[in-house]
């Protein structure tokens, strides 16, 4: 009887503690395989994500990370990165394209883990890596909302 109760309260433990235990790290963010855990704040292409994001996940290998995430304040996040120099030029700027992708696919990179950004969708190469955010469905010249972005960048592992 003792025993039984032992085991009962170990799988208790267990259990509160399962999801830090099944996640990269201990954080819930990241993708299986990441190899470099990201901090609480992530700073994905030059600015902080945006503060209502959600659904956020990572991936980092060989020293660049995917980083995904949902959000209300896209355009204005695009500004504070510096991809766009207002968000009045949000589909104006020579650099932004409408990424190949049909109406309705979804995308997912390789390692990331989560939900996959939907289509149609625009692209941005900035000096830093790469950037996808959804469009809206109507394929009007604007954002959905909210929309999912993918942020591709170089990474330098802190503790190294």
């Amino acid at each position: 009887m003792a025993v039984f109760a032992v085991l009962v309260a170990a799988g208790g433990v267990t259990g509160l503690f399962w999801s830090d235990l099944t996640h990269p790290f201990g954080d819930p963010r990241a993708c299986d395989g990441s190899e470099v855990a990201l901090p609480a704040a992530i700073e994905a292409g030059g600015a902080m994500l945006p503060q209502d994001a959600t659904d956020v996940r990572y991936y980092t290998h060989d020293g660049k990370a995917i980083v995904s995430f949902v959000s209300d304040q896209v355009p204005d996040h695009l500004v504070r990165a510096g991809l766009i120099p207002d968000t009045d030029s949000l589909f104006a700027d020579r650099d932004v394209v409408k990424y190949a992708m049909n109406p309705g696919d979804t995308e997912l990179p390789e390692g990331l883990c989560g939900e996959g950004l939907r289509a149609p969708a625009w692209s941005s190469t900035p000096r830093y890596g790469t950037i996808l955010v959804e469009r809206a469905p109507s394929g009007a010249e604007e954002l959905r909302s909210p929309a999912r972005v993918q942020v591709t960048f170089r990474y330098t592992d802190p503790a190294s």
